[in-house]
């Protein structure tokens, strides 16, 4: 190929229109390389930046990123010292600007942090900042007591939230993996729930949450006075097949999932270890009667006895 003619491809390549018929078919990753070879095609999508050990050499750069208004950027933490990195130009937010940044997505799955740290990138002094954000992903330690954390006064024998919590305008999408499992009793969790409270899609796994719910477990009252008793938002609910997150609601709504998931359009129920009951299965599809109720391709059934449901 001649000189004149790697000219000729490289104007076309820079061209917008054609860099929008090709980047909307790259992995974030291609679509990332890409955005430095060809910067004309800025804009055309939202633009990655990943965040990891090293990244602190382009601070200026990358809140040069976050404060584009024209743009929209999906941000990935690869590491501990990205994330750190990620906290340092949040606490410079009120230094930068009035606008929030242009983060429409987190990406927070490389690392596993509390659910008190990410409450506390999304909270406070941080919630105008990310008021642009639409999808959250995580990994999380569960906190299995409420007693001291920071959260929490009592009214008479319950703990209580100590004030209401004003969710993400533009959230749409909760994606996190609990370690070791999600339980109810936890008042940081209930937080991150209000935060997360407008979404309309919810996918909360459990690591190791491998025993059915025990009915003799009194969580509904902590439930009841900390947690949204209704999602009205939520269109498309994954969860794991034994997660309190189904259990405490059924029982608390007797049965009648609409109480709590009124526009609950899609249910999918992640087995353990791939393994599931296929009574447990059908025991929600029983409940969840008039929605679709569905299990990830990968699902291997067994026979055996089935969890109590509500």
């Amino acid at each position: 190929m001649g000189e004149d003619e790697l000219v000729l491809e490289k104007r076309v390549l820079f061209q917008r229109a054609v860099g929008q018929h090709i980047i909307k078919h790259l992995s974030i990753f291609d679509r990332w390389s890409c955005l430095q070879v060809f910067p004309t095609w800025r804009g055309l999508v939202e633009t990655p930046v990943i965040l990891a050990r090293g990244s602190e050499e382009n601070r200026s750069k990358i809140i040069k990123q976050f404060i584009r208004l024209e743009e929209e950027t999906i941000l990935i933490i690869r590491d501990n010292r990205g994330l750190d990195l990620f906290r340092s130009i949040l606490q410079t937010y009120h230094i930068i600007g009035s606008h929030s940044f242009n983060i429409v997505s987190l990406d927070l799955r490389n690392c596993i942090i509390s659910i008190d740290d990410l409450n506390s990138l999304l909270f406070g002094v941080n919630f105008q900042a990310l008021a642009n954000l639409e999808n959250l992903s995580a990994n999380l330690k569960q906190v299995s007591n409420f007693n001291g954390d920071g959260y929490t006064k009592w009214r008479g024998n319950t703990p209580v939230l100590t004030e209401p919590i004003q969710p993400l305008p533009r959230l749409k999408s909760l994606d996190i993996l609990l370690i070791p499992k999600l339980t109810v009793n936890s008042t940081p969790l209930a937080k991150l729930f209000w935060l997360c409270h407008n979404a309309s899609e919810f996918i909360l796994r459990d690591m190791s949450g491998s025993t059915p719910w025990d009915p003799n477990t009194l969580f509904p009252w902590y439930s009841r006075h900390n947690f949204p008793n209704q999602y009205p938002n939520l269109k498309v609910l994954s969860v794991s097949i034994y997660s309190e997150f189904l259990s405490v609601m059924l029982m608390e709504s007797k049965g009648d999932y609409k109480v709590w998931y009124p526009n609950l359009e899609k249910l999918t129920i992640f087995a353990q270890s791939n393994y599931m009951v296929r009574q447990d299965l059908e025991g929600y599809q029983r409940i969840f009667h008039d929605i679709v109720v569905c299990v990830p391709p990968y699902t291997r059934f067994l026979d055996g006895p089935a969890g109590r449901l509500y």
